[in-house]
C-alpha cells in the first residue's frame, strides 16, 4: 500500500510568476499542488496556504 506525503507552504504575498516558479519547484520534486486555503481572516491564518502531496515508496516495496 503506498504512503502519502503532505506538506503546507504559507505565502504571504506572491506575483503570479513567482507562483509559477514555486508550483515548477515543488513539481520538480515530485509534490502535487491539492489545495489552496486563502486566508480566513484571523490573525493565525494571515497568508494562503497550499497543500502538496507527494507518493512515498510502496509499503513494503519498491520505488514506483
Amino acid at each position: 500500500m503506498a504512503e502519502w506525503l503532505y506538506d503546507i507552504q504559507r505565502l504571504n504575498f506572491v506575483t503570479d510568476a513567482e507562483l509559477s516558479e514555486i508550483l515548477r519547484e515543488r513539481g520538480l520534486e515530485g509534490w502535487e499542488l491539492v489545495q489552496i486555503i486563502p486566508p480566513s481572516g484571523s490573525e493565525e491564518q494571515t497568508g494562503y496556504r497550499l497543500i502538496f502531496k507527494s507518493q512515498n515508496a510502496p509499503i513494503g516495496g519498491s520505488p514506483s
